[in-house]
C-alpha cells in the first residue's frame, strides 16, 4: 500500500506542475543523431550564482570530448569589464589569446590556448554581457580535434543568441 499511495502523490504532483507551467516545454531537436529533448530548466532561476544550463559533446578521442557548454554568470559590470577580467585570467592561467574581437556593444569573442590538467586545448568563446548576466557559450577541442571540428565548433559557439 504504501507504494501505491506513493506512485498517487507523485502523480498528482506531476499533474499539477504541469497545469501550474501551462503549456509543455519547447523540445531540443538533434536531427542528426534522431532525438529530441525537453531542456532541463530551474522554473525559477534567482540569477544569483553562476549555472551551466547546457553542455553538449562531440565523441571523445585521445581520451578528451571536443565540448560546447554555455554558462549564466551574475555580472552587473559593462562588456569592457567583463574582457578586463577574462582577459586577466587568461594571463593568470597561462593561456594565450589568439584572437579577440569586440562584436558589438554587448558582444565579445576570444578564440585561445592553453594547458589545462597536461592536455593542450583550443577554447572559442563568444560572451555577452546584459548589465545584469553574462551569457558564455564555450567551445573546447585538443589541437588534433580543433583541426577536425573547429568551423563546427565556431559556428555553433556564434549561433548562441539571446530571445
Amino acid at each position: 500500500m504504501p507504494a501505491m499511495k506513493l506512485y498517487l502523490v507523485s502523480a498528482f504532483l506531476l499533474l499539477s506542475g504541469a497545469l501550474a507551467f501551462g503549456k509543455a516545454a519547447e523540445r531540443i531537436h538533434f536531427p542528426a543523431n534522431g532525438f529530441s529533448i525537453e531542456p532541463l530548466e530551474d522554473p525559477s532561476p534567482d540569477m544569483t550564482t553562476p549555472s551551466a544550463p547546457l553542455v553538449m559533446t562531440l565523441p571523445p578521442s585521445g581520451g578528451f570530448a571536443p565540448n560546447l557548454n554555455v554558462n549564466i554568470q551574475p555580472f552587473t559590470g559593462a562588456l569592457e569589464e567583463y574582457v578586463k577580467v577574462s582577459e586577466a585570467q587568461f594571463t593568470a592561467g597561462n593561456y594565450k589569446v589568439l584572437n579577440a574581437k569586440k562584436l558589438d556593444d554587448k558582444t565579445w569573442v576570444w578564440e585561445y590556448r592553453g594547458t589545462s590538467n597536461g592536455v593542450e586545448l583550443r577554447f572559442y568563446s563568444k560572451v555577452l554581457v546584459t548589465g545584469k548576466l553574462a551569457y558564455l557559450s564555450t567551445a573546447t577541442a585538443t589541437e588534433p580535434q580543433w583541426k577536425k571540428y573547429a568551423d563546427k565548433l565556431k559556428s555553433t559557439v556564434n549561433s548562441f543568441k539571446l530571445d
